[in-house]
Formats: C-alpha cells, structure tokens, sequence
C-alpha cells in the first residue's frame, strides 16, 4: 500500500479558512493555525495533523475512524462535530464536543477519555494529564461564526484570542493585569478599536481616548481597571504608526497616564509602584 500525499495549509494571523477533505469532512480553521491533510484517505484510518485551532464536522465512516494528531494529543471519532484546540504556545489542549462522541488521548501515557455532547476533555501539558468538565459549546466554537465569546475569561486569555485574529504583539508590565475578568460577545469583523469600546462597558474597565496635537490617534487610549488592592490602576494601551514608502513602522511611548509623564518599562514599577501595563503593538 503506497503512503498518502499530503497537503499542509497554514493559516496566518488575522486569517480563517474552509477546508472540505476528500471524505467530505468539513474544517473551519482559526488564525494562525497549520493542518497536515492527505490528498485522499487509504488504509483504514483517516488521520489529520493540526497545530492550533479547528472545528471539525467529521462525515460519517463506521469502517474507518477519524483521528486528529497534535504534539500532546489526539481526537478519534466516527462522525462527530467538536472544536480541537492545540496552540503550542498555550498550557492545555481542549476538545469540546458538540454532537456525537470523541475518544481524547494522552500522546505521552496514552490516557483516554470518552467525551459526550457538551463536555470538554482537557489535557494539561505540563503533566499529560486528562481530565474532562461540562461547558457552554457556544463559547469555545463560536469563532467559526464569526464571534469572541467570552464568560468570566481572564484579561490575559481574552487578549491571547485577540492577539491572532488583530496580529498583536502583547507585553505585560505587571502578572496582576492578566487575571482581570471579562465577560462579553463580540463580533470579530469589528476594527479594534470597537473591540477595546465593547470591552470598555465591563464595569472594572474604562478606556479613555484623548487627542495628540489636535488629532485624534487610532487604536490610541488609557485601559483604567480596578484590581482587587481596590485602587485605580492602568493597563496602557499607547499606540502610534507611522506610514512609510517601504512600509510600516511601529512608535511606541510609555505612560504612565496619571500626569501623561512618559515611563520606561523596566522602571514603570519603581517610579509608579501602582501602574500596570498591557501593551498592544501592531506589526
């Protein structure tokens, strides 16, 4: 038997594609994302190998199974809809099951777990281990129609999910930011500055836009949050672009927002002990 031609298709940032196999299996990929397909299934398993994030609407085969491949785990179905999530720069694999059943598995001890609709089965990098809890479907696929879906989600996981799809870079000053929390729908064909709005109406989070020599600066604005020493602190959000005839270029000027007086990073924390940052860059 002659091994499968393989395809590999990588999604960039900002990017999502559709994908129909030749089984006719259908994948909705999300950004920045890689997926290794063959040309046609042979032998009896179909196999895919992904790095990153896709829902998967598997077309039924009783005679051969369905299995995706990442670094740490892998999914075997018969015919299923679910979302297999596998960021190799993130701390768990998921897969979340919306009809059907999957079989999760541990590529390092081989550990299964059997998942029913509306579970997630999630496997700890670190120690390869597997456990499973019942979800909300929605907030873990609706990406793939369009939306960021997000419950009681820490700052630092919102701006992770945002940071493929508007390709930001993301510095935090200080780990405290990261565990503010956020709860919201939002529409992913929104500019990010509609975004940071939406954002903005959660009652721990103001953002303030102001005016540079007259005009007003895009994506340009202070993030005020209230953290739980209850005192006002600052996630800076200080962008500039600059438009040259070979391309873009990124500016960039630290505040500290309180006397609009310009701070190093390094030394943010010392001469302003109640500032904390995020800063976004585009590239």
């Amino acid at each position: 038997q002659e091994s499968p031609i393989f395809n590999t298709l990588q999604i960039p940032r900002g990017g999502e594609y559709f994908l129909t196999l030749a089984d006719g299996t259908e994948v909705w990929l999300n950004a920045e994302t890689e997926i290794r397909y063959p040309v046609q299934f042979t032998g009896d398993k179909r196999i895919v190998y992904l790095d990153g994030e896709a829902y998967f609407t598997v077309a039924p085969d009783k005679n051969k199974p369905f299995t995706v491949v990442s670094t740490h785990a892998s999914v075997s179905v018969l015919g299923t809809q679910f979302n297999f999530r596998a960021y190799p720069d993130e701390r768990d694999v998921q897969t979340t099951l919306v009809s059907g059943s999957v079989i999760m598995q541990s590529e390092k001890y081989k550990q299964q777990i059997k998942l029913i609709p509306g579970e997630q089965g999630v496997l700890e990098k670190n120690s390869a281990k597997l456990t499973k809890q019942k979800v909300n479907t929605y907030l873990y696929t609706a990406w793939k129609d369009g939306r960021f879906a997000f419950r009681n989600a820490r700052l630092e996981d919102l701006f992770s999910i945002l940071a493929r799809w508007y390709d930001l870079s993301i510095f935090y000053q200080s780990s405290e930011a990261k565990d503010i929390r956020f709860t919201g729908d939002l529409n992913k064909t929104d500019d990010f500055k509609s975004i940071l709005k939406i954002i903005e109406q959660n009652e721990r989070v103001t953002l303030q836009m102001y005016e540079k020599n007259g005009q007003k600066q895009p994506f340009l604005g202070w993030i005020m949050a209230k953290t739980s020493k209850s005192y006002e602190v600052m996630l800076y959000l200080d962008i500039y672009r600059h438009h040259a005839p070979f391309g873009s270029h990124l500016f960039t000027r630290y505040t500290t927002g309180f006397k609009g007086e310009e701070c190093h990073p390094r030394k943010c924390d010392e001469q302003h002990p109640h500032t904390i940052g995020v800063q976004l860059l585009f590239r």
